[in-house]
């Protein structure tokens, strides 16, 4: 697709493009970007979608070189009241939220490689942190929490040279295309599509263990309004469903957000959001390996109060569950530290030069 007349993409925008290149995707047909603004490449990098897409300078160069990596299908978001100026507020505080979270993340993890390899530029730093996390198809602020957290280089080879190179775990809800190898993005959408269809709903959510500590970073989600989205970035109030399920290694289910009786474990403002949001009940289950680790959570949320699953879909959404949670763990062991050794061997190559 060829952007050399856009000079501003929204975040509805971004939903168009990611979907329509799962579309062709599934059909084993190519889907790039050509001659992309810096703003609008600015704006794919912020949105962490740039890992999505090929991006190309023309029209004959994709046409050389086309490629296209599996992207998640969005749902749009519920039409809303566009006149209601106090929604319109509330969702600006809870993207500025949701910023405070994870910019300065990704701020600690460039002062360290600039700190560590005697880069001046910011920028500098910034781009090879980025440019390794695209190249493992890794979100930003992943791969920069994942740094935060890994000893120190010890010498001048290799940082990581003890890392485990175990068999990738195979998963039935993503058939991976040949040309791809370990596609996080690619893999945890194809659960959050297999899961909402499970639970018979548009939208999900999907908290992973965060390596800087016990706690969870949201990882990605499916058709979610932006508000709650932005929301559930914020550890205080929306992780607190994700945290208990992960605590109790066993699946949380609100059919009615509103009865405060039987919803403690949601707090007041995260029930106010999803009520007015036309969200009426949800289910939260653990993302639990075979030796009962717990990857992170999958959380639905659905329209009807009093809405429930059968059993045969919670059994299935358990087998999708522990296959990813077992993924996941195998990726975080070895991929991402072959993303940070990556970026290790680049930036002693910038400071050798």
């Amino acid at each position: 697709m060829d952007l050399s007349g856009v000079t501003l993409l929204s975040a509805a925008g971004i939903r168009v493009l990611t979907r329509y290149a799962n579309r062709l995707n599934q059909r084993g047909r190519g889907f790039s970007l050509v001659a992309v603004s810096e703003q609008v490449r600015r704006t794919l990098e912020v949105a962490w979608a740039d890992a999505m897409f090929k991006i190309y300078d023309s029209v004959s160069l994709a046409a050389a070189g086309h490629s296209s990596l599996p992207t998640p299908q969005v749902t749009p978001d519920p039409p809303q009241d566009q006149n209601d100026r106090l929604v319109t507020a509330l969702d600006q505080v809870l993207r500025l939220r949701a910023a405070t979270y994870t910019k300065p993340v990704i701020a600690r993890a460039v002062g360290v490689i600039q700190g560590r390899y005697g880069i001046d530029d910011a920028d500098h730093a910034l781009r090879l942190l980025g440019q390794c996390a695209k190249n493992h198809h890794l979100p930003l602020v992943l791969l920069a929490r994942t740094l935060l957290a890994t000893p120190a280089p010890t010498g001048t080879g290799s940082w990581l040279p003890d890392r485990p190179h175990r068999t990738e775990p195979l998963l039935t809800f993503y058939v991976r295309p040949a040309a791809h190898h370990a596609n996080r993005i690619a893999v945890v959408a194809a659960f959050l599509d297999t899961a909402v269809k499970y639970m018979a709903t548009t939208m999900g959510a999907v908290h992973v263990a965060d390596p800087l500590g016990d706690g969870l970073c949201l990882g990605q989600h499916q058709g979610l309004p932006d508000s709650l989205a932005f929301h559930l970035v914020d550890p205080e109030d929306g992780h607190q469903v994700a945290l208990a399920a992960r605590a109790g290694r066993t699946r949380i289910t609100i059919p009615d957000i509103a009865d405060t009786t039987t919803s403690t474990q949601v707090p007041e403002q995260t029930a106010r959001l999803l009520i007015r949001l036309g969200i009426h009940a949800l289910q939260c289950t653990p993302l639990l390996t075979p030796e009962g680790h717990c990857a992170g959570t999958i959380t639905t949320y659905h329209r009807d109060s009093g809405h429930t699953a059968s059993e045969l879909a919670y059994a299935r959404l358990d087998q999708a569950a522990t296959e990813l949670a077992d993924w996941l763990e195998w990726h975080q062991a070895t991929i991402a530290r072959e993303a940070l050794e990556q970026l290790h061997q680049r930036a002693t190559d910038t400071r050798v030069r």
